[in-house]
């Protein structure tokens, strides 16, 4: 699937986020937000979706909001990953 197929059955699901979610993408495309990996990859599993589609940072929901969904839906930080340093660099 990919992170518009993913947020879109989000939606069929009943999650409360996923219209912010699809909103944030769409401003990811346009250009009013940065979007920090290709739209149409195959993505697995929900987190990553809600990982790669728009830095979080720069929504109105904010960096721990879309940190906590992540986290709900099975997003974990690796020891020594890329996602982890990013984190590490917001926190400090």
């Amino acid at each position: 699937m990919t992170i518009t197929e993913h947020f879109e059955q989000a939606k069929k699901d009943g999650h409360e986020w996923a219209d912010a979610a699809i909103s944030n993408m769409e401003k990811a495309r346009s250009g009013e937000y940065e979007w920090p990996q290709e739209q149409n990859d195959e993505i697995i599993h929900l987190s990553d979706a809600i990982f790669r589609a728009f830095k979080w940072e720069m929504t109105w929901q904010g960096y721990d909001f879309w940190e906590k969904i992540w986290i709900e839906q099975g997003g974990r930080f690796h020891p020594d990953g890329p996602g982890n340093r990013y984190w590490k660099e917001l926190r400090d």
